[in-house]
């Protein structure tokens, strides 16, 4: 929205991802709903997969193309209704599908510089992988390594990361993380929160595909 340059917001957008989910993780982990025997899959693939999505040189243009396309169509499914996800009954379990998964969202979330927890949420909701509080998780510590391997991959590449310019953005994304992942754990994951968020996301990609 702010016309920054990609060398700008990648790095920056990586770095709040790591202080966000940083505390969303240690409160997921610390209230049960971080299932870590069935998010290894996810991780496995999707961690190396980042570094190299992130390490892989490509124009601005075919990144600004290939966000934009992703986020219109995370937010499309955002909006889309997903049933009750919290009505679960059995816990996520591994699959082999979920390398799959995590490598291919890995990928994509290294080459357009965010976590790619808004890409893997909407399949878990549509697959019913767990409920809300289940996902939530799952997405959080899927974006906080896959955040550092991306921003490896992208300091492998540049040597230069702008920490002035992301610190402030840092500390406000840090109140607003403890704060959600907070709300988070005390409330269900409701419609109306989803589809504020898909019709958002949504909106962010259409706007990066209009500048195009």
């Amino acid at each position: 929205l702010w016309n920054l340059p990609l060398q700008t917001v990648k790095p920056t957008a990586l770095l709040c991802n790591i202080v966000v989910v940083t505390g969303a993780c240690w409160v997921f982990y610390q209230s049960g709903h971080l299932k870590w025997k069935a998010v290894f899959p996810l991780l496995a693939s999707g961690i190396p997969m980042a570094f190299l999505g992130a390490y892989w040189r490509i124009s601005d243009a075919t990144s600004l193309a290939v966000l934009g396309i992703s986020l219109v169509v995370a937010g499309l499914s955002l909006l889309l209704p997903a049933g009750n996800a919290n009505e679960t009954i059995q816990e996520p379990k591994a699959s082999p599908a979920h390398y799959l998964l995590g490598g291919a969202t890995g990928l994509l979330s290294g080459m357009v510089g965010i976590g790619g927890g808004i890409f893997l949420a909407p399949i878990l909701y549509k697959t019913r992988w767990g409920n809300g509080k289940h996902i939530a998780a799952a997405s959080s510590v899927f974006i906080f390594f896959n955040s550092i391997a991306g921003l490896g991959g992208q300091f492998a590449r540049n040597h230069n990361l702008p920490f002035a310019f992301a610190l402030p953005l840092m500390f406000v994304v840090l109140l607003g993380g403890q704060l959600g992942s907070r709300w988070a754990i005390r409330k269900s994951a409701g419609q109306v929160l989803r589809q504020i968020t898909g019709a958002l996301v949504a909106y962010a990609g259409i706007n990066l595909l209009i500048q195009l």
